[in-house]
């Protein structure tokens, strides 16, 4: 089992040492060790199907690894976008972020900000079941920064994006490393990475 304490090393925010997973009879990933330092930006890189999406969910306490240790200082505030996350389709984009800042207690007016920073701002009445992939990635997004997070999970941000809905990305993550805040990131594209990482982490074949 995973052991999660609240003692990493000096200077981390969330460490890790020997992390395996695997399903059924499947393993993943194993051997992984490694630290997210407090206000830096960790990319970690690997081919489709590699574990990074697992992983997150491991550090994230998601998900239990099979073998290892993972220690990490409590962290009050954690955005978290995924592919496999999934938001309410009989509501509007406003409506979902409305009723996650009420869970979150963030002041609801915060919600038109966010809309209107991830390119949204014309599109809040409408159902996020009518919205394209794109823009539910874009409101997936805004749901992530809902708390103003000081740990940014990003699980393939710029999945479904165009070139304006990536610059976005960027920005973001520019914003979050500037803030003095960390961030943990998972891609599989070489010129994403470059551009993000403090420091990388490499899982399992890498993408290029």
């Amino acid at each position: 089992m995973s052991l999660l304490s609240n003692v990493p090393p000096v200077n981390s925010l969330i460490s890790w040492s020997n992390l395996a997973k695997g399903f059924g009879r499947r393993p993943l990933f194993s051997g992984i060790s490694g630290e997210l330092a407090a206000g830096r930006v960790l990319v970690v890189t690997g081919a489709n199907g590699a574990g990074k999406s697992t992983f997150l969910k491991i550090i994230l306490g998601l998900l239990a690894a099979d073998v290892g240790e993972c220690k990490r200082l409590p962290i009050e505030k954690v955005g978290y976008c995924a592919p496999s996350m999934e938001l309410y389709g009989d509501l509007t984009g406003m409506e979902n972020l409305e009723f996650f800042a009420r869970v979150a207690g963030v002041d609801e007016s915060e919600c038109r900000r966010l809309l209107d920073e991830v390119g949204l701002g014309r599109a809040g009445s409408k159902l996020y079941s009518s919205y394209s992939s794109g823009m539910k990635q874009r409101l997936k997004l805004a749901f992530a920064l809902l708390n103003s997070p000081d740990l940014l999970v990003l699980d393939e941000p710029t999945l479904a994006l165009d070139s304006d809905g990536t610059a976005i990305v960027d920005s973001l993550i520019a914003r979050q490393r500037s803030s003095g805040g960390s961030a943990l990131i998972a891609t599989n594209e070489e010129t994403e990475a470059t551009r993000w990482a403090d420091d990388r982490l490499p899982i399992g074949k890498q993408a290029w």
